[in-house]
């Protein structure tokens, strides 16, 4: 939705344009290594940190999406994660979804939440184990993301440090599921 050009703040080797520009490019390189067809993605290019002014819309967008594919399954960020686009982005899927079956991922909950965290609604969770060939290209298409996991010269903050992008890749993903409107 966004291209993620807010991430350095006070950057001169990546300002906002050229981050854009960066964040773009690995997303494609990753989405290549997938299998996505090109002709079946989207960019939104939503203001970064400002994905809530657009809620509207975006449900829209997303729901006029969904009912142009024939999709019985709608995928987002988790609602509950802590990070304001993501919240959203899942806020304004869950809203396009209607009826149809709703998965969260979570993101940033890795970072802050523990087991039993009350916030987290821990009886919707469900895992989705990965085959090993599936792990191995997922852990490929990660690396695609060097401006989120390697340090930039001027911007020595990682975005996720190794702790955290460990989360993401485990032998399998964790999604929060919805079959009905809340």
């Amino acid at each position: 939705m966004t291209d993620g050009e807010a991430s350095h703040p006070g950057s001169r080797q990546m300002p906002p344009p050229v981050l854009a520009r960066r964040r773009r490019e690995e997303l494609s390189e990753a989405l290549d290594l997938l299998g996505v067809d090109r002709h079946r993605r989207h960019r939104l290019g939503l203001p970064d940190t400002e994905v809530a002014m657009h809620e509207p819309a975006l449900a829209q967008w997303i729901g006029e999406l969904l009912r142009t594919s024939g999709a019985t399954l709608c995928v987002g960020p988790w609602r509950g994660d802590l990070h304001a686009d993501h919240e959203a982005v899942g806020r304004a899927g869950r809203t396009a979804a209607g009826r149809i079956v709703f998965w969260q991922y979570p993101v940033w909950m890795w970072h802050w939440a523990v087991p039993g965290s009350p916030q987290v609604p821990w009886q919707l969770c469900r895992r989705l184990s990965l085959a090993p060939a599936e792990l191995a290209l997922k852990k490929s298409a990660l690396r695609r993301f060097g401006t989120q996991i390697a340090p930039l010269a001027d911007h020595p903050t990682l975005i996720l440090p190794p702790e955290e992008l460990a989360h993401h890749q485990r032998s399998f993903e964790t999604v929060i599921v919805e079959t009905e409107p809340p």
